[in-house]
C-alpha cells in the first residue's frame, strides 16, 4: 500500500512524487534482500550432544518463503572467530532443517556463534548474516564455580587500576579454601600479567591489576589454574567484564541527525561496558559556561533520552560521575544554526505517527522544497512533498500504510539527497497467533494439539518447529534469546548487536518498553543494505537454487576447448552425468546432492567420446569472512544463577549414578602423551614423532580447504608475522615447511621474502592433496630437523617445522592427471536424521536417571487448512517444561510463542 500527501504544494520541484517513491523501491525489487533465521532446540549443550535446528529464509519485502535460493550455508565459529564447521542445508520453499553433532574433538567446551546465510545474501554485506550464540559445556564433579566482580579505582600515580574479586566454590557449594592459584591476565591470547595468589577461607581472592593502554578491553580475560598438589579442577577462564565507563563508551545521538539551534531537540544516548553490553549511567549536561542545562539517566540497558534546546555557537558536554570517584566528560554533537530535522511522536497503541519537520534557515531565505518518504522492508510506502520556510510543519501518517516492523522516515532535498532520517517501529498486531492444548497427559507422556490463526481469527496452514526443554535441566531466557519475530522485524534492520531482543516483544507491551524500543531505534540507528553489483548492474554473488559443480576445459596453452563433453561420476549417492562444454569451455552440473563423504570424478571427452589430454579446472568455493557477534558470553561456571546450578548438579549426579548403575568406573584424569601416525610420512622423528598432527580423516573433513586455511584454523599460534609481515610464525618461532621430506627452503631464491615464496604452495596445496600434517614445536621433536636443515650457528629455539605428507609423494613438485579431476566438495549435506525420542527404558532405575535437556524437537509440524496439527512426546516426568513454537505460513505471516507447561 502506498500513501501520499502534498503539503503547501505551490511551486514544487519538478518530478512526480510517485515516480520518486517507486525509484526508491526499484532497487529493493530488483535486488530483494533475503532474511535468514535458525531456531535451535536449546541455548547450550554438552560435549557429545547434538544441536538441532530449523532454517527459515524469507524475501525481505514480503516475508514470503524465498524462491530465489535453494541453498543455505550454516557455519559455527568459536569465540575468536575461527570457523569450526561449515555445512550446506537444502531449502524447500524457504525452509530447511539440520543438525550439528557436537563432538568434543571439534567443539571443545566454550562459547560459539552459529551463522546462516545464502550466497545471494553475501551481496548485502555481513550485517545481513543471521547470527546467534550457543555454548558447549562439559560438567564434571570436580569443576569449580566462580563469582566474579570487577571495579575500577584510583591506583598508583593517579592512574585507574582494576580490582578483581573472585570467589571459588565446588558444585556442592563448599568454598575452595587456601588454594594456591596462578592467575594470568591475557589480551586475545597475549599474556599481560601473571602472578600466584592464595584463596581465603571463603574461597575468595582479591587483587589489583592495571590494563595497558594498547590493550583491547573487550578481549581481556583471566586464566586461573590450581597449583596445589593433586589438583583435579580444570583451568578456568573469566572474561574481564567491567560494567564501568572507565573502560567503556558513551555516545549521544540527536533525533533527526543534528542538534538544531533554538529548537527543542530530543537527544538519545547509549552507554557500553568494556565487553559491549549496555550499562547503567546517569549524569548532567553542561554548556561551555559550566552551567547545568539538562540531566539524564539510562532507562534500559544503558539507553535513554532527554531534551535539550541548544544555543547557536554553544558547545555542550556530559559529565558522568563514576563509583570509583572519578568524573568522565563526553562531548555532545555540534550545534547547527541551519538545517532540517525530523521529530516523531508515536504513542503506544496509536493508529498514526506524527512527523514534525523543523527547518532553521538564514533570515530572508525563501522556502525550500523537500520530499518526505517512508520506506519499510526496502519498499517505499509513503511519500509527501513539502515546501518549508522557517519553522515547523506536522504530517500525520496512518500506520496502515506500513507493514509491521521498522520504517525509515527520510527527508530529501529537491535534488533527492537525504537530509535526515528517523526510524519508527510499526506494530500492526498482525502476527500469527497460536494455542497449544494438552489433549492427553500422563506422568511421562503428552499429546498436544496446535491451533494457528491469523489476526482475523482465520485458520492458517503453515510450517512450524517446536522445541520442548526440561526447565530442571536447562534454563532458556526468553527475554535474551533471539526469536523469529525479533530477528525478522527488529534486529536484522539495526546496526550491531541487539541486547535482550525478547524484551521488546513481550505481550502486552508496557509503556516503558515501548519508549525503550524507541531509544533503541534512535541509538542503533539505520543501516542501508545496498547490494554489491557490477558495472552491468548484476549482483556479484548469484543466487543458488541447488548445489552445482562448474569449471572450464582448457588445452595445453590454457585456451578454452569448446564442444567437448564432461563426464561426472559421483559416489554417495552414486550418479553419472554428462554435460557439454559451452563456447568458452565452461560446464556446470546442477541439482547435485553431496553427502558428507561425497566425491566426484570429472573426465573430459572429445566429440567422439574419448578422453583426451586437456586440463580441467573447477570453480572453487571461497567462503566469506564475517565478523562474529562482538559481545562475549561468560563461561557457564561464572556467576551461575540458582536455577542453572540446580540443572548442573542434577546432570552430574544423574551421570555418576547412571555410570555406577551400568558398572562403569570413573577414573582420575590421566594425561597420555602420543600423536597420530601418518602413513608414508618422512618424519625424521619416526612414526608419531610430533607435537601435533592432522590425519587423513582430518583432511577429508577439510574438503578442498587450502593448506594455508588448514594451518590458520587448526595449528594454534600459526600466523603471518614479522616487522614487515613477510614471514610465517607459530607464536614467535619461524616456520619451515617440509613437503614429503623435502625442505622447501632449499629452493628459496635470494631476494624473495619467505611469505612470497611460501604463498604459492600454501594456496596451491589443498586437503585433497594432503595425507597428513605434523607440527614440531618442542625441542624434543625439532632437534632432528634443526640438525639437518638449519645453520648450526642459529638459535634452535627460534625454529619450528611442519612436515606435509602428500598422496603423490612428489614433494613440492605436484602434478595433476591431464583430463581427469577428482573433486571433493568443500561442503556437504549432513546425512538425514531425526531427533531421537526414546520409549520407556526397560529398567525403571535407568528411567529415573534419564533426563535429556530437550525432550522433544520437531522441525516439521505442518498445520492443515483448519490450522491444526497434533504431536506427542515423552517427558522426564513431573516438573516444568518450556515449549517454544516458531514458524510461518511462508506468505508473510510469522509466529513466535513461548508456553510454560507444568506436568504433574
Amino acid at each position: 500500500m502506498l500513501g501520499s500527501v502534498t503539503v503547501r504544494g505551490q511551486e514544487l520541484p519538478s518530478g512526480n512524487l510517485l515516480d520518486m517513491v517507486h525509484h526508491l523501491s526499484d532497487q529493493a525489487l530488483r535486488f530483494p534482500r533475503e532474511k535468514a533465521y535458525l531456531q535451535i532446540d536449546k541455548p547450550y549443550c554438552f560435549s557429545g550432544d547434538t544441536l538441532w535446528f530449523k532454517a527459515y529464509v524469507f524475501d525481505a519485502p514480503s516475508l514470503e518463503g524465498t524462491s530465489r535460493s535453494g541453498l543455505l550455508y550454516v557455519e559455527v565459529a568459536d569465540d575468536r572467530g575461527r570457523v569450526m564447521k561449515r555445512i550446506m542445508v537444502p531449502l524447500v520453499l524457504g525452509t530447511g532443517r539440520g543438525y550439528l553433532p557436537v563432538d568434543e574433538k571439534d567443539f571443545p567446551a566454550g562459547n560459539y556463534v552459529i551463522s546462516a546465510y545464502t550466497n545471494w545474501m553475501r551481496n548485502f554485506g555481513p550485517a545481513c548474516v543471521f547470527q546467534r550464540r550457543f555454548s558447549v559445556r562439559n560438567y564434571t564433579a570436580g569443576h569449580w564455580l566462580v563469582r566474579a566482580h570487577f571495579r575500577s579505582g584510583p591506583g598508583k600515580n593517579g592512574r585507574l587500576e582494576d580490582t578483581a574479586r573472585l570467589t571459588f566454590t565446588e558444585l556442592s557449594g563448599k568454598p575452595v579454601s587456601f588454594r594456591n592459584l596462578e592467575v594470568t591476565l591475557a589480551d586475545s591470547g597475549k599474556v599481560l600479567h601473571k602472578n600466584t595468589f592464595r584463596s581465603g577461607v571463603d574461597g575468595g581472592l582479591t587483587f589489583q591489576f592495571s590494563i595497558p593502554g594498547k590493550a583491547d578491553p573487550g578481549s581481556l580475560e583471566l586464566r586461573i589454574r590450581d597449583m596445589g598438589p593433586g589438583q583435579t579442577a580444570p583451568a578456568l577462564t573469566v572474561p574481564v567484564m567491567t560494567r564501568s565507563l572507565a573502560q567503556g563508551d558513551l555516545q549521544f545521538m540527536a533525533e533527526g541527525g543534528i542538534l538544531l539551534a533554538g529548537v527543542r531537540n530530543k537527544v538519545a544516548f547509549k552507554a557500553l561496558g568494556s565487553a559491549g553490553e549496555g550499562i547503567p549511567v546517569s549524569g548532567t549536561v553542561y554548556d561551555d559556561r559550566d552551567s547545568a542545562v539538562a540531566t539524564f539517566s539510562a532507562s534500559h540497558l544503558g539507553m535513554g533520552s532527554f531534551y535539550l534546546t541548544p544555543l547557536a555557537g554553544a558547545r555542550y558536554r556530559a559529565s558522568v560521575p563514576l563509583a570509583e570517584g572519578k568524573t568522565l566528560s563526553f562531548p555532545l554533537p555540534l550545534v547547527h544554526q541551519t538545517g532540517a530535522v525530523l521529530q516523531v511522536s508515536d504513542p503506544l497503541g496509536g493508529d498514526s505517527v506524527a512527523i514534525r519537520v523543523v527547518r532553521a534557515a538564514e533570515a530572508g531565505s525563501p522556502p525550500e522544497h523537500y520530499f518526505l518518504v517512508g520506506v519499510s522492508r526496502g519498499i517505499g510506502c509513503f511519500g509527501a512533498m513539502l515546501a518549508l520556510g522557517e519553522g515547523a510543519q506536522t504530517v500525520m501518517i496512518s500506520k496502515r500504510v506500513f507493514p509491521t516492523g521498522i520504517t525509515r522516515l527520510i527527508l530529501l532535498d529537491r535534488d533527492r539527497k537525504p537530509v535526515c532520517r528517523r526510524l519508527v517501529y510499526i506494530d500492526r498486531h498482525d502476527q500469527l497467533r497460536a494455542a497449544v492444548r494438552i489433549l492427553r497427559e500422563s506422568s511421562d507422556s503428552i499429546t498436544a494439539e496446535l491451533t494457528v490463526r491469523d489476526s482475523a481469527e482465520n485458520p492458517v496452514a503453515g510450517s512450524f518447529s517446536v522445541a520442548v526443554t526440561d526447565e530442571a535441566s536447562v534454563r532458556v531466557d526468553t527475554l535474551q534469546r533471539p526469536s523469529l519475530a525479533s530477528s525478522l522485524l527488529l534486529s536484522s534492520d539495526l546496526k550491531g548487536w541487539v541486547e535482550a531482543p525478547g524484551y521488546y516483544f513481550q505481550q502486552p507491551l508496557s509503556e516503558k518498553a515501548w519508549h525503550d524500543l524507541d531509544n533503541l531505534l534512535l541509538t542503533q540507528g539505520w543501516a542501508a543494505y545496498a547490494p554489491d553489483t557490477t558495472a552491468q548492474g548484476k549482483a556479484r554473488y548469484p543466487p543458488e537454487t541447488s548445489f552445482s559443480v562448474s569449471g572450464k576445459i582448457t588445452n595445453i596453452f590454457n585456451k578454452p576447448v569448446a564442444g567437448s563433453q564432461v563426464l561426472l561420476f559421483g559416489s554417495k549417492p552414486v550418479e553419472v552425468k554428462m554435460e557439454p562444454a559451452d563456447s568458452v569451455g565452461g560446464f556446470t552440473f546442477r541439482n547435485l546432492y553431496p553427502l558428507d563423504t561425497a566425491s566426484y570424478m570429472l573426465q573430459a571427452r572429445n566429440k567422439r567420446g574419448r578422453s583426451f589430454n586437456v586440463g580441467i579446472t573447477v570453480d572453487a568455493f571461497t567462503p566469506p569472512v564475517f565478523t562474529t557477534i562482538g559481545v562475549p558470553s561468560e563461561p557457564w561456571y561464572v556467576d551461575l544463577d540458582i536455577q542453572s546450578l540446580a540443572g548442573v548438579r542434577r546432570h552430574v549426579e544423574d551421570r555418576e549414578a547412571l555410570d555406577k548403575l551400568l558398572g562403569k568406573h570413573v577414573l582420575h584424569e590421566v594425561v597420555v602423551v602420543g600423536q597420530k601416525v601418518i602413513a608414508g610420512s618422512k618424519n625424521l622423528n619416526g612414526p608419531g614423532g610430533s607435537d601435533f598432527a592432522l590425519s587423513e580423516s582430518d583432511m577429508q573433513k577439510a574438503g578442498k580447504m587450502a593448506l594455508r586455511e588448514i594451518l590458520e584454523r587448526d595449528v594454534k599460534g600459526f600466523h603471518l608475522g614479522g616487522k614487515r609481515l613477510n614471514v610465517y610464525l607459530i607464536n614467535t618461532s619461524l616456520v619451515h615447511l617440509i613437503i614429503d621430506g623435502v625442505n622447501l627452503d632449499f629452493f628459496h631464491p635470494s631476494g624473495t621474502s619467505q611469505k612470497d615464496f611460501y604463498d604459492p604452495y600454501l594456496n596451491y596445496l589443498t586437503a585433497e592433496d594432503i595425507k597428513g600434517i605434523e607440527v614440531m614445536t618442542s625441542s624434543r621433536y625439532t632437534g632432528a630437523y634443526f640438525q639437518k636443515f638449519i645453520d648450526p650457528l642459529s638459535s634452535p629455539f627460534e625454529h619450528v617445522f611442519i612436515e606435509i605428507t602428500t598422496y603423490s609423494g612428489n614433494g613440492a613438485f605436484l602434478k595433476k592427471t591431464p583430463g581427469v579431476y577428482l573433486y571433493r566438495p568443500p561442503l556437504a549435506f549432513e546425512r538425514p536424521a531425526r531427533f531421537y525420542q526414546p520409549g520407556r527404558p526397560p529398567d525403571a532405575r535407568i528411567a529415573r536417571l534419564f533426563h535429556p535437556m530437550t525432550v522433544y524437537w520437531e522441525p516439521d509440524i505442518l498445520t492443515g487448512k483448519d490450522g491444526k496439527a497434533r504431536f506427542s512426546f515423552r517427558t522426564n516426568g513431573s516438573g516444568r517444561y518450556l515449549l517454544i513454537l516458531e514458524g510461518a505460513d511462508m506468505q508473510g505471516g510469522i509466529l513466535t510463542m513461548d508456553q510454560e507447561m507444568r506436568i504433574k
